[in-house]
């Protein structure tokens, strides 16, 4: 079981990659794709059961216009990535920041 998995459209392949590593640099577990699925299983069977078995989904494609991309919660912190720098950023909802 993955704490967080990470959802993404083939051009976002790069960033999907930068955010699990981040993310497992820091101690959680991440499911994505390209580094964790099994060749001749059924894509949407094994993306199924990553989802029912993480704690948190992340989604980093946005819109261009928006200033946030790559939302994802853990139980404890949102993580958010910057569209224009896709610098990480941890904010902790207690106190905002």
């Amino acid at each position: 079981m993955a704490d967080i998995f990470i959802s993404h459209v083939e051009e976002d392949a790069q960033v999907a990659l930068e955010i699990a590593q981040g993310l497992e640099a820091v101690g959680y577990t991440v499911w994505y794709y390209e580094r964790d699925s099994v060749p001749g299983l059924s894509y949407l069977v094994q993306t199924g059961q990553a989802i029912e078995q993480s704690h948190a989904i992340d989604l980093p494609s946005a819109p261009a216009w928006w200033a946030w991309k790559g939302l994802a919660w853990d139980g404890r912190f949102l993580w958010v990535i910057h569209n224009e720098t896709n610098k990480l950023y941890r904010v902790d909802p207690q106190i905002c920041r």
